[in-house]
């Protein structure tokens, strides 16, 4: 009933006895089926890269040539020494002759074999946090003694205790002062000695204010002057110290157009947009990312992870997290998602060197709204929202001058386009190709955008904004109809018209595409663009706007082959 009110499962009353022990004085015992001991008598060892090991729960392990082993006579592995047991030594219900061992682990090998071989075991835990090395006989005699008055069992034999090198017991330095400055309590050194010696630490002074502290061995987790403050602090209790009326801290001055400062813009355009803010972990599982890339050699920069095995690889770009967050989100229901995440990406260079980049992620799928009686339109999260939003975001951040373009041969995407200033890349976005959704349990469409952040804060025009006066005078509009192959894009017309008419043309908006092979010829399409003129110091005359038009239309007709319907 104890075992199982703290979550374990009974076996039988040698492993049951055995686990009780450990639990109540923190040493982990391993009984063994004595009769399956050849030669009667264990070895500690290393054993040959590859040795195969069957585990109590019937799995085989490849045994590492780090492992620490225990084996009989013949050298056949019986245990991971302080992990887990094997299958052919362990105590069944034909067991009559039982074998008890207690021991003391190092943490680090022991730490390594668990999580190698995906073995995560309470003994493995607690040799991982540190044992009392002093206390393996008591254990041993514990579990021994209960085994006889629960089992009935008879004790056939002497103990064999083999422990040639003690550790010497942890010796830390404390400052008195420094104790008392840290607690922020004036607390008396006699009171200090008191405390220390009640918890069994002996004290060397070489001064009244420097002493040596001898930590008994119980005492696994204190190790130097912070651990014995802590100490300290946990007998004469927190509620002892009062709190102090006033804090005072300082903060970094950051000059108004830093890094971060123009991230915390940035960020703060976005949630003022609709965006919520995701944090995503910045490692993933490697298995995963090349089932979704379909890369089985990728590398990247991989990590020991002792806390979960699984993430063993650092995140190699924005993506693989916004596709995590889209997936997690979309098994609760939650299917209209807009979200933005500022994180990092590590990959490995060509030359073998680690590189760091910064990115914000924009990313989506489902409605732009919520149901109502009120809204009609089922607009969805697409490439031409989430564009205008980096736009925006850019234009926010004072980045005008970049150029747009295609997208082609990027797994990631079925149809992208990019931003780029010269050589650097701003921004991608577009589409998440249907494999990758696939690959990673998301239904539907997602459209996800990367701002490379390193190279847009390169870019970051910190000139002060100047305000311009509105303009007094009417604002000419003319609308144009111009028929183009279908690859000329909105945005070429767009740099065209602005190269052209950059004194007075202010703004252009695309309000229709049409298309028909009948009408306009194979490949061709029809956009309709509405241009609006703007003159600060005087109404335009209608033969200026004239002039304007012909000659945007002669560059149209002359750079992009178009042709203005009437």
């Amino acid at each position: 009933m104890r075992l199982e009110s703290i979550g374990q499962r009974p076996v039988n009353n040698i492993v049951d006895i055995t686990n009780y022990v450990m639990f109540e004085l923190g040493q982990p015992l391993h009984a063994f089926d004595a009769d399956k001991i050849d030669g009667q008598h264990l070895k500690i060892k290393n054993l040959p890269q590859g040795t195969e090991f069957t585990a109590l729960d019937g799995s085989v392990k490849s045994l590492d040539k780090d492992d620490l082993i225990i084996c009989d006579g013949t050298d056949r592995p019986l245990c991971i020494a302080g992990v887990y047991g094997g299958l052919d030594s362990g105590v069944s219900q034909d067991t009559t002759n039982i074998f008890l061992e207690s021991a003391y682990f190092s943490p680090t090998p022991v730490r390594k074999t668990s999580f190698r071989h995906n073995l995560r075991t309470e003994s493995a835990a607690h040799f991982e946090k540190g044992t009392d090395q002093h206390q393996c006989l008591e254990a041993l005699l514990r579990a021994a003694l209960m085994i006889t008055e629960i089992t009935g069992a008879n004790s056939n034999s002497q103990y064999i205790d083999n422990f040639p090198n003690p550790l010497p017991l942890a010796v830390a330095e404390i400052h008195t002062e420094k104790v008392r400055s840290l607690i922020g309590k004036s607390i008396p050194n006699g009171e200090i000695q008191l405390i220390l010696e009640s918890l069994s630490m002996i004290i060397d002074k070489v001064d009244e204010n420097k002493w040596n502290i001898t930590i008994p061995s119980y005492k696994t987790d204190v190790h130097r002057q912070a651990d014995i403050i802590e100490e300290i602090v946990r007998i004469y209790g927190l509620n002892n110290i009062e709190s102090a009326k006033k804090f005072s801290f300082s903060m970094p001055e950051q000059l108004a157009n830093d890094s971060m400062t123009s991230r915390q813009i940035a960020m703060q355009y976005l949630a003022d947009s609709g965006y919520s803010e995701a944090m995503g972990l910045s490692i993933i599982n490697s298995t995963q990312w090349s089932k979704i890339t379909k890369n089985e050699n990728f590398e990247g920069v991989r990590i020991n992870n002792t806390s979960n095995v699984q993430l063993d690889l650092m995140r190699p770009e924005a993506l693989a997290t916004a596709l995590e967050i889209v997936a997690h989100n979309q098994s609760r229901q939650q299917n209209d998602i807009r979200m933005y995440e500022y994180g990092r990406s590590y990959n490995v260079t060509d030359q073998k060197e680690y590189k760091e980049d910064e990115y914000i992620s924009i990313f989506g799928t489902g409605s732009l709204w919520d149901e109502s009686w009120a809204i009609k339109t089922k607009d969805s999260f697409d490439s031409f929202y989430l564009k205008t939003t980096i736009l925006n975001l850019l234009k926010r951040l004072n980045v005008t001058k970049f150029q747009e373009k295609k997208l082609t041969g990027d797994p990631r995407f079925e149809d992208a386009i990019e931003l780029t200033m010269g050589p650097r890349r701003i921004a991608v976005l577009g589409e998440v190709s249907k494999s990758w959704l696939k690959a990673s349990g998301i239904k539907g469409n997602m459209t996800f955008g990367q701002v490379y952040w390193e190279n847009v804060i390169e870019m970051i025009n910190n000139k002060p904004i100047k305000f311009k006066e509105f303009s007094k005078f009417p604002v000419v509009r003319r609308d144009l109809a111009v028929i183009v192959g279908a690859e000329v894009t909105y945005e070429s017309i767009r740099l065209l018209a602005n190269k052209t008419l950059s004194n007075y043309l202010t703004n252009m908006k695309l309000f229709d595409i049409y298309s028909n092979e009948e009408q306009l010829g194979k490949g061709k399409r029809s956009m309709s663009i509405a241009f609006y003129f703007t003159n600060s110091v005087k109404t335009f005359e209608e033969k200026e706007i004239e002039d304007m038009m012909k000659k945007l239309i002669e560059t149209l007709e002359s750079k992009v082959d178009a042709f203005i319907r009437k």
